[in-house]
């Protein structure tokens, strides 16, 4: 769904709809349920249910919501596999998630990974192997089906120290300043990382922007999406589309004392660019998406 007036109007009457009825699951401002909304517009999940939940001003999609919509979609899962990974470090767990498309069930699966440690785990969990185990296949699958799904919005069990009864970071267990993980990555370079992806969000949502169009692009010139932009080596893309977004004229919509959304003013136009033409579109200021 790209058209803006379309997506405000739903968005505004999602936000109607939960306060009305206080359907919100957390204690949110007027900004963070804007958020919500319009997250539940671009991937059908639900708000109000768990789906997806609010942690720091940011928000994420949950395990659970990751699953519904995989299952509701076209093409469900035909089949996820877990495999048991070889770690080194003490009381450190990965797993390996496949996932077969029904569509496609005999073809390549879609691959991830996902780890847990007491570093990385709030101190409930962090007591027991079985635990730590547990939210390692959680991440795994977790992000199996946003790369299957394209599902651009980091899961909230990803982020070190969440609680899935709470919905809160809890505390981490301490550990040793400038510790890093396998990949050789400081939690400093993740934190900043995910920050720039929250930062494309919030662009995308200020500006209208069509996240199906900045996926194409991505795949385009660098075969990668959105989701990727979360690790820290894509630093530099993923400012680059923070450069080309904030480039972006701004939708005004106008809600109405009725709550309905009308474009007051819209100085945005379609430009259609091949691969070839980006980097001179760039350098004209003209935008690629």
């Amino acid at each position: 769904m790209s058209n803006p007036i379309e997506i405000a109007d739903k968005q505004s009457s999602i936000v109607k709809k939960g306060d009305e009825q206080g359907l919100w699951p957390q204690d949110l401002n007027k900004e963070e349920k804007k958020k919500l909304a319009y997250i539940s517009v671009q991937y059908g999940l639900d708000p109000f249910f768990s789906d997806l939940t609010i942690l720091g001003s940011q928000p994420y999609v949950t395990a659970s919501g990751l699953k519904r919509n995989a299952h509701e979609s076209d093409d469900p899962p035909a089949s996820i596999q877990l495999e048991r990974v070889q770690s080194e470090g003490n009381r450190h767990f990965e797993y390996k998630a496949l996932l077969w498309k029904q569509s496609n069930p005999e073809g390549k699966p879609f691959i991830e990974y996902g780890e847990a440690s007491p570093d990385d785990c709030n101190k409930m969990i962090s007591r027991c192997d079985k635990d730590l185990k547990a939210m390692a296949r959680t991440r795994a699958v977790n992000r199996v089906i946003r790369l299957a799904y394209n599902i651009n919005l980091t899961s909230a069990e990803e982020i070190s120290g969440y609680d899935p009864d709470s919905q809160q970071i809890k505390d981490v267990t301490p550990k040793q300043e400038n510790n890093e993980d396998k990949q050789g990555l400081s939690k400093k370079e993740k934190q900043k990382a995910e920050a720039l992806l929250g930062t494309i969000y919030n662009l995308i949502e200020k500006k209208q922007a069509d996240e199906d169009s900045i996926n194409n692009w991505l795949k385009d010139q660098f075969g990668i999406t959105m989701a990727h932009l979360a690790h820290p080596k894509y630093d530099k893309v993923a400012r680059k589309v923070i450069d080309i977004l904030q480039a972006r004229p701004d939708v005004e919509v106008h809600i109405d004392k009725d709550g309905e959304a009308h474009e007051a003013k819209s100085t945005d136009d379609d430009i259609d660019v091949t691969p070839e033409e980006v980097e001179e579109a760039m350098e004209n200021e003209e935008l690629p998406f």
